[in-house]
């Protein structure tokens, strides 16, 4: 009864939700807006299991789910759809476009909730693990460290971490696990000075480095990041630090775009810009967020949203225009031939130096003309769209089934983040969930190499385990404590 009552309480609020939103939007067609709202509808149901369950398995749903509408499903709700100046959007397959995207956002839900349900997915640590507070502090120390010289590599020298990066993601995702740790130890009354002041002053470095680089993803990466690991270890959503949050970033991330020339001007050393270094770029970081500061005006949010949702946030462009090349112009489906990468992904360059380089989202993007004709810029190729262009629109929604499943079974393997060594390795592959406007390989080939290597490193700790109680597995049934 009680689980009934909760269901009916997440549906209704999920529909409350729903009926509001049909209230303020103004579409430019009814019947393409109520595939968004109906998909809108299904988005939200497992948002608000997460809200009333605070079980994480509905909030790691939520994050693939809602991106993938908004980028898809969200701009058929705008009063003027998106255009663009080179990607062509053929009107006349709106409809289609609309429907099997609005399903396959269904089919995501469906296959992550229908697949895999049993608990035969063994996990890569055991839930109940824990690092003693001390080791807890060592590990967010190192990772600062670690962060630190994968900084000044990227910046320096960024040819000696290239071959390696493919081996162990933790190179790259040494900041965020670092203020990940950080916080861990802080929130289990981690309270020595030597731990926090690095790890408070890394946040600041890490923040304004970003801010330099006009890359809110990774902000929004460290963001989360935090959050979850807060939600894991109190059991509680933090509403007023998510408030904050919005209030401190929103205006930067929206001034974001008056930086972005500049900052690509930097990276690629062109009309007489040099490339900056790190202390250099943590002054730009500063001034960019004071700039952006002394012109927000928050009267101005309506409107920012909307520019932001119509330019930043959509790829109807992007299946229109491959629409358009296949259904228009007759070019051939390629029936899995992009796929091919995903094998070999997992294998690094270090041990396979003759791996070609993975270029298919940019070549991607290039044969279907979803690049500028003179840009030089790596792209991204929608996962979305790259199942339309290997089976065609019921593609889209057969291969978001199975995507779903994947998510569920790579987010089982890590228990949900319950377990130190869980949420380490969960963070890490959270990073992957949100990007769906990356290719399949790209996605899928990041959560397979992060579940190698942390289960690498949970075979070197349970041996650690193992020599600390003389080749005995412990026998305690309280949670497996680590301190080395």
């Amino acid at each position: 009864m009680i689980i009934r009552k909760q269901t009916l309480k997440i549906l209704t609020t999920a529909f409350g939700v729903t009926a509001l939103v049909s209230l303020f939007v103004r579409p430019d067609s009814w019947g393409l807006a109520v595939w968004a709202l109906l998909s809108l509808l299904i988005s939200l149901i497992p948002l608000f299991s997460f809200i009333f369950s605070r079980q994480l398995k509905h909030f790691c749903l939520f994050i693939p789910l809602i991106m993938t509408w908004i980028y898809f499903v969200a701009p058929y709700l705008y009063e003027d759809l998106p255009t663009h100046s080179y990607r062509v959007i053929p009107f006349e397959y709106l409809p289609e476009m609309a429907v099997y995207s609005a399903l396959s956002v269904s089919a995501l839900a469906l296959g992550y909730y229908v697949l895999f349900r049993r608990p035969f997915v063994s996990f890569i640590s055991p839930p109940d693990f824990r690092f003693s507070p001390e080791i807890l502090g060592r590990v967010a120390v190192t990772f600062v460290l670690i962060g630190l010289l994968s900084r000044a590599f990227d910046y320096y020298l960024p040819w000696v971490l290239r071959p390696w990066s493919q081996l162990f993601q933790i190179l790259d995702f040494a900041p965020v696990l670092a203020l990940c740790s950080g916080l861990l130890y802080y929130l289990r009354n981690g309270r020595r000075f030597v731990i926090l002041l690095p790890t408070s002053a890394f946040f600041i470095f890490e923040i304004l480095l970003r801010v330099s680089e006009t890359l809110f993803s990774k902000i929004a990466f460290l963001t989360a990041g935090l959050l979850l690991v807060y939600i894991i270890e109190r059991k509680k959503i933090p509403w007023i630090a998510i408030g904050v949050s919005f209030l401190i970033a929103f205006p930067v991330f929206n001034a974001r775009m008056e930086f972005r020339m500049e900052a690509h001007n930097r990276w690629y050393q062109m009309a007489g810009n040099e490339h900056f270094g790190i202390p250099e770029l943590l002054g730009k970081g500063l001034e960019y967020m004071g700039k952006s500061y002394s012109f927000w005006d928050w009267g101005s949010l309506d409107d920012s949203v909307a520019k932001q949702a119509s330019s930043r946030f959509e790829n109807i462009s992007y299946l229109g225009q491959c629409v358009y090349m296949v259904e228009m112009l007759g070019k051939d489906l390629k029936y899995g031939e992009t796929f091919w990468w995903l094998p070999l992904t997992p294998v690094p360059r270090i041990i396979f130096p003759w791996k070609p380089p993975n270029y298919h989202a940019t070549l991607l993007a290039t044969e279907y003309g979803c690049r500028g004709y003179n840009s030089q810029a790596a792209m991204n190729f929608p996962m979305l769209v790259e199942m339309f262009i290997n089976f065609g629109f019921l593609g889209m929604v057969v291969l978001s089934f199975l995507q779903g499943g994947l998510y569920r079974w790579s987010l089982a393997k890590v228990a949900y983040g319950l377990g130190d060594l869980n949420t380490l390795a969960f963070i890490n592959i959270l990073w992957h969930l949100e990007k769906v406007e990356s290719n399949i390989t790209m996605i899928f080939g990041g959560i397979f190499q992060a579940l190698i290597t942390w289960w690498l490193i949970s075979r070197f700790l349970k041996i650690r385990v193992l020599k600390q109680n003389n080749g005995h597995a412990s026998q305690s049934k309280g949670p497996v404590t680590l301190a080395l």
